[in-house]
């Protein structure tokens, strides 16, 4: 029950990977570059299928309309692009300025954009009886943001936002169709110490809540009603993506180590040593974006500079958990009866029980049992009394002696017998 490396394909592109998608009806992936170029890949063999150049700027992002099967692709060229299942242009849209970001609301029908100090929204409309994909008509604008709108996501009803000037907006929009405004439900005018790269959903199931990611280094956890949760140590660089794994309910972070830091959202804790995904080495640049495909248990990253990307599977008989030991071990055996323990032998004559945290699939506790060290100690500590004890008869065997010595005297002096005194015999005390 492990994501394992699928394929890899090098040097895909002249030009740096900007963007990742994925298109679930055909089966592919996509990579979207600086120079306005998207190549389409085959996911299980790696093969390209299209390259093709209907943008002239740099690919912000794709996004997936799994309903009608079409993908949409953003361009800082101030258009965005609608693909059929064909892989053919089915709408081009200009909207005359940068699209950082891009959200479906599906409960209100509605297409979600982040520009440059604003958030738009459009009713969709799939038969383009307004001429486009998107209503351009009835579209309405929200300005409380400041800069770069760099992320927005939907939960249900309400939309949330975030951008380069530290905000975290909650929205709430309304069920009459003819309304033009966003409600602000909630507003953080400084959800980080630095402008807000990231942020998405994380759908377990007892619990919903939403990750940002910044340029301070951070990771912070939020509930669906904007309180902080919780606060991630800081990273080594700036977090450039961040990924929701469903099949294994863990968060993969990019933040500048060549791999991914793991994150297990039910305990709060990176457990990255503990996952086998990213337990080889490997030289190279770090990954700079991630992407996931829940339906099919696909990941797909990118590293900017060496333009290659990555593809990992989800494997139902893979491994849990990877449990770390200083020295080989020799031996393991395992309780059938709950609560599961496992015991390790290793050849340095110590056992290891190891125990799961109730909190996390990858967290185990462990105790260590020495089997040569504690007999040594008994066997000293046995040693160490019997001497101790046999000083002790001896030093009173020579105290009895020297008594017996000094009555011999006196009664050889004085001529009084013994047996007409008493004497005491010295306590000693061990």
């Amino acid at each position: 029950m492990s994501m394992q490396k699928h394929l890899r394909v090098t040097d895909c592109h002249d030009r740096s990977v900007s963007a990742l998608g994925y298109h679930l009806a055909r089966r592919e992936f996509l990579t979207g570059f600086e120079d306005g170029v998207i190549k389409w890949w085959d996911l299980e063999t790696g093969q390209l299928t299209f390259s093709v150049f209907e943008h002239t700027g740099m690919i912000t992002q794709f996004l997936y309309w799994a309903e009608h099967k079409l993908l949409f692709s953003a361009s800082n060229d101030g258009t965005i692009v609608v693909w059929t299942v064909g892989a053919t242009v089915f709408d081009r849209i200009t909207l005359n300025a940068s699209v950082f970001c891009m959200a479906i609301n599906h409960w209100r029908h509605q297409f979600i954009c982040g520009f440059k100090k604003q958030l738009r929204v459009f009713a969709l409309d799939v038969k383009k009886d307004s001429g486009h994909v998107l209503d351009l008509e009835t579209c309405f604008t929200d300005r409380r943001h400041k800069d770069i709108v760099s992320a927005v996501v939907c939960i249900d009803t309400r939309i949330y936002s975030a951008g380069y000037d530290k905000k975290f907006i909650m929205y709430n929009t309304s069920s009459y169709p003819n309304s033009k405004t966003l409600q602000v439900v909630y507003c953080n005018t400084n959800a980080h110490d630095a402008g807000i790269t990231n942020l998405m959903v994380v759908q377990e199931h007892e619990s919903t809540r939403l990750i940002t990611g910044s340029f301070d280094k951070s990771v912070r956890v939020w509930s669906q009603d904007g309180q902080l949760i919780m606060k991630l140590p800081h990273f080594a660089q700036f977090i450039s993506s961040l990924c929701f794994v469903p099949c294994v309910n863990s968060v993969w972070i990019c933040s500048g180590p060549p791999n991914p830091s793991v994150f297990d959202p039910s305990s709060g804790e990176i457990v990255s040593e503990s996952v086998e995904t990213f337990q080889t080495h490997e030289s190279g640049q770090p990954f700079h974006q991630l992407v996931c495909i829940p339906e099919t248990n696909h990941v797909i990253g990118s590293s900017r500079q060496h333009r290659d990307v990555t593809v990992w599977k989800y494997n139902k008989m893979g491994c849990v958990a990877v449990l770390q030991s200083k020295q080989p071990v020799e031996c393991l055996t395992y309780t059938q009866k709950e609560p599961i323990l496992f015991f390790s032998g290793h050849s340095d004559g110590t056992i290891l029980k190891w125990e799961r945290q109730q909190s996390s699939y990858f967290l185990y506790s462990h105790e260590v049992f020495n089997m040569f060290e504690t007999p040594s100690r008994r066997m000293d500590r046995s040693s160490t009394n019997k001497v101790r004890r046999n000083i002790s008869c001896q030093k009173a065997h020579s105290a009895y002696h020297l008594i017996d010595v000094a009555l011999s005297g006196e009664k050889a002096s004085s001529g009084v017998t013994a047996s007409n005194k008493t004497v005491q015999p010295p306590s000693f005390t061990r």
